[in-house]
C-alpha cells in the first residue's frame, strides 16, 4: 500500500513538473506584459543608475513611463516615481538631485511636459517650470546652478490667456513636404525648438523664471555645456526644408563625418571610416530614369545595374516599389541595392 501511494505521488509530481516545463507560443496580448528600459543615466559617483521603465498601456493605446533606480553594486531596484508619464532623468553634478520631465493631467487630458526636481535624499518631487508649450531635453550646467532645455514656447504664448489657448484653431495649412512625425504628431514650422535656461531651485518654495536664449525660425537641439559653464553648444540645421538638401552620403559612400568651419565654407571631411572596405568592393552608380504613368504623370525611378554590366546579356530584374514623400528613396547608400 505504501508503495502504491509513493508511486501515485511520484506520477503526480512528474505530471506537474511537465506542465510547468511546457511553453506556449507568443500572442499579441503578451505585449502588455513586456517591460523596456530606456534612457539610463549613471550617477556621478557611479553607485546608481536611474532609468525610464516603459510598459504598454492597453487602456490608452500608449505607454506608461516611470523612473526607477538600480544599485551598480547590489543590483537592488527601486521605483522613484509613481506617475505614468515621467522621462528624461538627469543627475545634478553632485548627484544629490534629479531633474526630469513629467506630463501631468489637466481636465482629464495630458498637459504640457514640464521640469520637475527630486531630492535624492528624500521628499516629494516638485514642478518648477510652467511654459505654455512645455519643455524637453534638460541639461545641467557643470556647477549645478542652472539647467538648459528646449521649448517651442514663443512670446505670443506668454501673452495669451487660458481661454485663448483652449480655443486655438485646429485648422492646419500644410506648406511643407514633411508635416508630421511618429508620436509627435503634426509639426508646426511656426514653432521652432529654442534654447532656454533656468536657475535650479532647491525646494518647492524657491520660485524661478526660465529665460529664452535663442530666437529665429530654425530649431536648436543636442545641448552640451562647456566644461567651465561659460558657453552652451547646440546643433541647428539652418535650412527651411533640410530633407531636400543633398546628403553627405551617396549611393557609393556611407555618410562620413564632416566639419564646417564657418557659414559658406566648404565642408571638410574629418573621417573616412569605410575607405578600406570600399577599396575592395565594386560599387555602381544608379541611373536616373523617368517614365510616364497610366494617368499621364511623370514618375522618377532609379536603375541599379550590376558591376561589369554587359548590354548584350540578359539579367533578372528586381522591381522595388516605394512611395513618398515620407521615407522616400533618396540619393544615398543602400546596401541592398548594391
Amino acid at each position: 500500500m505504501r508503495f502504491r501511494v509513493s508511486l501515485v505521488l511520484m506520477t503526480t509530481l512528474l505530471v506537474s513538473f511537465g506542465a510547468f516545463g511546457q511553453k506556449r507560443s507568443i500572442t499579441e496580448n503578451d505585449l502588455f506584459d513586456f517591460t523596456w528600459i530606456g534612457d539610463p543615466q549613471v550617477a556621478p559617483d557611479g553607485s546608481r543608475v536611474v532609468f525610464v521603465r516603459v510598459g504598454a498601456n492597453d487602456k490608452r493605446n500608449g505607454y506608461n513611463t516611470s523612473l526607477w533606480v538600480v544599485s551598480t553594486t547590489t543590483g537592488d531596484v527601486h521605483q522613484l516615481t509613481n506617475n505614468t508619464r515621467d522621462s528624461a532623468p538627469r543627475w545634478s553634478p553632485d548627484g544629490k538631485y534629479l531633474a526630469f520631465v513629467r506630463v501631468t493631467e489637466k481636465d482629464g487630458k495630458p498637459d504640457q511636459p514640464q521640469l520637475f526636481m527630486m531630492n535624492m535624499a528624500g521628499g516629494e518631487s516638485f514642478q518648477f517650470t510652467s511654459l505654455p508649450k512645455g519643455v524637453t531635453q534638460p541639461a545641467w550646467s557643470p556647477d549645478g546652478k542652472s539647467i538648459a532645455f528646449l521649448s517651442t514656447t514663443n512670446p505670443e504664448d506668454a501673452r495669451r490667456t487660458d481661454s485663448e489657448t483652449d480655443h486655438e484653431s485646429d485648422v492646419r495649412v500644410i506648406t511643407r513636404a514633411v508635416y508630421r512625425s511618429n508620436d509627435a504628431g503634426y509639426l508646426d514650422p511656426r514653432r521652432p525648438m529654442h534654447l532656454w535656461v533656468v536657475q535650479v531651485p532647491r525646494n518647492s518654495d524657491d520660485k524661478v523664471t526660465p529665460k529664452q536664449l535663442t530666437t529665429g525660425r530654425f530649431s536648436e537641439g543636442s545641448i552640451v555645456w562647456a566644461k567651465d559653464g561659460s558657453q552652451i553648444y547646440f546643433t541647428s540645421v539652418r535650412i527651411d526644408e533640410p530633407y531636400y538638401e543633398l546628403p553627405v552620403s551617396t549611393p557609393t559612400r556611407i555618410g562620413d563625418l564632416f566639419y564646417l568651419e564657418r557659414s559658406g565654407a566648404q565642408p571638410k571631411r574629418l573621417a573616412s571610416l569605410n575607405d578600406a572596405v570600399f577599396s575592395n568592393i565594386n560599387l555602381t552608380e544608379p541611373e536616373e530614369v523617368w517614365y510616364t504613368s497610366f494617368d499621364g504623370k511623370r514618375i522618377q525611378a532609379w536603375l541599379q545595374k550590376p558591376p561589369a554590366f554587359d548590354a548584350q546579356k540578359k539579367y533578372p530584374l528586381i522591381l522595388d516599389i516605394h512611395g513618398g514623400p515620407h521615407t522616400l528613396y533618396g540619393y544615398v547608400f543602400y546596401h541592398e541595392f548594391q
